[in-house]
């Protein structure tokens, strides 16, 4: 239900802004006969006109405007200059640039006294913050913005900032917040007459109220909402209403109702080719009928939808979801052969496809169909890569936690001992007291004085021994303390690396692939290729990210074995460099061995692999275009030195200080800005430790660097 619902949001907001589209037509022909502040008046108005229906013309008329600035300075048009660079921006998801021109632009505007201006402004920079997840900046962006179009009477401006602040308050987990916000465009809406636009915030609405769970309200704005969209004739918000309707009576447990309501809005999307909604819809019908028993008419609805999916313009990605639901219930129905087509398929799809949280669901059904075939080894193959993808930061989280509760486990157990003992010491003190007191009077009895002295001997070894007992207990407490302090510290700096290193490229993906799924035929051949081109690179800095965390995460629960093998290191290096090849040729590096053929280690091929991996990457990363990067390795002086050296940026002294540790605060970008996290050389070092080896670093600001790792020789 929610994945439907932000379709329809997007669908809502474009519907939106194509309304609010003026002609720009006449404004481009005028363009011949303009010159100076006139000339940039009209180019900066079709850059912010254009923003949504061609970006690329639209760049092309900011920066052509900024030229002419240069030239023919003007404060007012350098505040709708950076008014444009700010949205457009904004649209590519660069959200730092976007604060940036922003800011320039707000302050051109409260210099200039133009209220309309900084209210444009304030509401762009207020999105900015929200994908940052600055929210409160974002919030108090938002409602300055407000209070401006509010003194002004735009209700139109008044409208859309309402919008977004509710989006605003729904990111941040706020409903009733959200509630609250869209109430408050319905209010407005209304007195206004619109029917298609009322019945829109009547939707969003109904939307907001099933996040609450409150089922009754809901349905009561649906209805209004039914009404609207039939006298608009709007038939993409009718099908939205009969959606919402729909999902009302499911969450009541009303499912032949909810079934009748979805296929309506089934009929609205066959009738006026809502293709991407109608597939949507129809997966959600085959769960519905799951819930009603009916596997064949469940299986209908799933194949439907994947058809659809199928045929929108080989969309893959999307069409995973249909394809796992249509699989797992042929397995289920007892069609194993079917669904074993199905997933063969995508698991091939999968080398060059990447189907994000339902790869893992086709792999453990894959393992499914394999097991019931009797091939037991390559069922839990699948199975064990399943339940690592699914390794989520949580998983992470609740081990680390474990382990934190373990400890402090160990250390309470260990006060408790410490207390009896303290108390059975207090108890021998006490004994050992009388017991003075008897040899003080036993001097006059010499005969047993004897007797009492062994006794106190032996009173007092034992007080010995409890103290001794003690003393080691306060040391292993003050261990375990340590040792606590230790896991902590290591934890925060984790979760600080991973909030500061997965949120740009996951900011990267959803910003594209928010643009290609809600104005996708807007956009040129080459303008998807670039933002598909974009959405990869994300997507594989992300999968690098993870498998480093991963590595980490084994490492520090101790889980890592090492299985030594003898290596002869020139086939092996040649072998592991060679998908980085591709990365040294884009940026014009030449990648060079210098190895013998006689060189050999023992080392887990593994671990060798990684720290091979890693020091050719982060070398690749800082070197410039035309530099070299050199792999070496000799035998010297009964040792196996393996050397990776650049020309590149080179490191200072404090930077070579903190090489090989975890830090936060973010790391040094390569010279084509790639980031990273600092984790493969820390996983680095400490493989090679763990392989009986050493590693050093020679480098010096802008001389290039050198690893040497050193392992023993064992010829």
């Amino acid at each position: 239900m929610k994945r439907a619902y932000i379709l329809l949001v997007i669908l809502f907001t474009t519907i939106y802004t194509n309304l609010n589209a003026v002609n720009t037509d006449s404004i481009k022909a005028l363009l011949p006969t303009l010159q100076g502040t006139r000339l940039i008046s009209a180019l900066n108005t079709l850059a912010w006109e254009l923003k949504y229906s061609n970006a690329t013309d639209s760049w092309t008329y900011a920066q052509t405007a900024g030229r002419l600035l240069a030239m023919h300075p003007d404060d007012n048009e350098w505040m709708l200059y950076y008014r444009n660079l700010t949205a457009l921006h904004t649209l590519k998801a660069d959200f730092d640039s976007s604060l940036f021109y922003g800011e320039k632009g707000l302050k051109l505007a409260r210099d200039l006294n133009n209220n309309y201006q900084q209210g444009k402004l304030l509401n762009i920079l207020s999105i900015g913050y929200r994908e940052k997840a600055l929210y409160r900046q974002a919030v108090e962006a938002q409602k300055k913005a407000l209070a401006i179009f509010e003194n002004l009477g735009d209700t139109a401006e008044i409208l859309g900032n309402l919008n977004n602040l509710a989006m605003t308050y729904g990111r941040m987990g706020n409903d009733t917040a959200s509630l609250a916000m869209h109430l408050k465009v319905l209010k407005l809406e209304e007195p206004r007459g619109n029917p298609a636009a009322i019945a829109r915030s009547a939707n969003n609405v109904g939307m907001a109220l099933l996040a609450l769970d409150r089922i009754d309200e809901a349905r009561f704005y649906f209805d209004k909402a039914l009404k609207l969209a039939e006298k608009a004739d709007n038939k993409l918000f009718l099908a939205s209403t009969c959606f919402g309707i729909a999902t009302c009576h499911r969450k009541g447990n009303q499912l032949l109702d909810a079934a009748k309501w979805f296929n309506r809005a089934i009929e609205i999307c066959e009738k006026n080719q809502f293709n991407d909604f109608l597939a949507s819809n129809l997966t959600t019908m085959g769960d519905l009928y799951l819930e009603l028993n009916d596997q064949n008419q469940a299986l209908s609805y799933y194949q439907y939808a994947f058809r659809i999916w199928r045929s929108r313009s080989g969309n893959l990605t999307n069409s995973a979801r249909a394809a796992y639901k249509t699989a797992r219930l042929l397995f289920e129905m007892g069609r194993k052969n079917e669904a074993a087509t199905i997933v063969d398929e995508y698991l091939r799809l999968s080398e060059t496809v990447d189907f994000r949280e339902v790869y893992p669901e086709i792999l453990h059904l894959a393992a499914r169909i394999d097991y019931d075939d009797g091939k037991y080894k390559p069922a839990f193959d699948k199975l064990e890569k399943s339940v690592i993808i699914n390794d989520s930061l949580d998983n992470l989280n609740n081990l680390l936690e474990t382990a934190n509760i373990h400890t402090r486990y160990e250390i309470s157990r260990m006060e408790e001992s410490n207390a009896r003992l303290e108390q059975n010491l207090q108890q021998q003190n006490t004994i050992n007291t009388i017991q003075r007191w008897v040899v003080a009077l036993a001097i006059i009895l010499i005969l047993v004085s004897g007797t009492f002295l062994v006794i106190l001997r032996r009173n007092n070894q034992k007080l010995k021994t409890a103290n001794k007992l003690l003393q080691e207990q306060k040391q292993l407490i003050e261990q375990k303390t340590i040792e606590l302090d230790t896991l902590n510290k290591t934890k925060d700096k984790f979760f600080s690396i991973v909030a500061h290193d997965l949120k740009s490229p996951f900011t990267g993906i959803v910003g594209f692939s928010a643009l290609l799924s809600s104005d996708f035929d807007s956009y040129s051949d080459e303008e998807k290729k670039n933002m598909v081109q974009h959405i990869k690179e994300s997507s594989e800095q992300v999968s690098w990210l993870l498998d480093n965390l991963l590595h980490w995460a084994r490492s520090q629960m101790n889980l890592t074995v090492v299985k030594t093998t003898r290596i002869k290191l020139k086939p092996f290096i040649e072998r592991e460099i060679t998908p980085l090849s591709h990365v040294a040729s884009l940026k014009k590096i030449a990648l060079k061995t210098e190895i013998s053929d006689q060189v050999e280690v023992e080392a887990d091929q593994e671990m060798l692999r990684f720290v091979v991996r890693n020091l050719v990457s982060n070398a690749l990363k800082f070197t410039h275009p035309n530099g070299n990067v050199v792999v070496e390795a000799k035998e010297l002086a009964g040792k196996v030195h393996l050397t990776v050296s650049d020309d590149g940026i080179g490191m200072s002294e404090e930077q070579k200080e903190h090489l090989f540790k975890l830090k936060t605060g973010g790391t040094t970008p390569g010279t084509a800005n790639e980031q990273g996290t600092g984790l493969g050389l820390v996983l680095c070092k400490d493989f090679i430790v763990q392989n009986g080896g050493s590693i050093a670093v020679k480098s010096d600001p802008g001389t290039g660097s050198t690893f040497i790792v050193t392992f023993p020789s064992h010829k």
